[in-house]
């Protein structure tokens, strides 16, 4: 797959709480934030042979405050040295799609009027569905440092953590990345969180619970 220009890079790390009460009682300030802000998740994952190149392709279908709505994503090899640090495309199927610049990554039409259609394309062009879960997010936004927050609730009971808070901020170049990095990890340390962080991104932990590093 080529550069996307301007590249867009996912800057991000998680840490592994039992429950909410821990993570208000660890970082109070992000209470009043993500209670008001939930959504229901299911996503499912596509291109196993992608996948063992560590690129991440996927469909997620979304609930809203009740509202349906679905999304493709892609995402780019980890770059990252302690948190993770991905080039990611998100594109909003809900209604279909007429310019997916991720179906012309992988060299398939890029016009489709459902989300439906477009999982067909993918499992027509090889990439077939091999993995599948689904939760409850929390979403917030910590504006002193501009810090996407997910809480996500995973329903999936074999995922070794089933509660994992996401720290995230989005960067427009390599550099910006790993500066935010620095910024990431240094708020981790002031809050002295290093024994809660969770390296592997949640489909590699779905994907070790599954034992599917035998099947592909």
């Amino acid at each position: 797959m080529s550069t996307l220009i301007p590249p867009i890079y996912e800057v991000e790390t998680r840490l592994n709480f039992s429950n909410p009460a821990q993570v208000w009682d660890r970082l109070p300030m992000f209470q009043p934030l993500m209670n008001n802000h939930a959504v229901e998740w299911d996503t499912i994952h596509y291109g196993p042979a992608l996948f063992q190149t560590d690129q991440i392709l996927r469909i997620n279908h979304t609930v809203r405050q009740g509202k349906p709505g679905a999304s493709l994503g892609w995402k780019g090899p980890d770059q990252g040295k302690s948190v993770n640090i991905r080039i990611e495309i998100e594109e909003d199927i809900t209604g279909g799609i007429r310019d997916s610049k991720i179906l012309t990554k992988l060299s398939g039409k890029k016009c489709f009027d459902s989300s439906t259609a477009v999982a067909s394309e993918l499992i027509e062009l090889g990439h077939c569905k091999f993995m599948e879960y689904s939760g409850r997010n929390l979403t917030g936004e910590y504006e002193p440092q501009g810090f996407q927050l997910k809480l996500m609730l995973v329903s999936n009971p074999a995922l070794r953590y089933p509660m994992l808070l996401e720290i995230e901020k989005t960067a427009h170049s390599l550099a910006e990345a790993l500066e935010y990095e620095g910024e990431i990890n240094e708020f981790i340390r002031r809050y002295r969180l290093e024994d809660r962080i969770v390296r592997e991104e949640p489909p590699m932990l779905l994907f070790q619970a599954l034992h599917l590093c035998h099947g592909l």
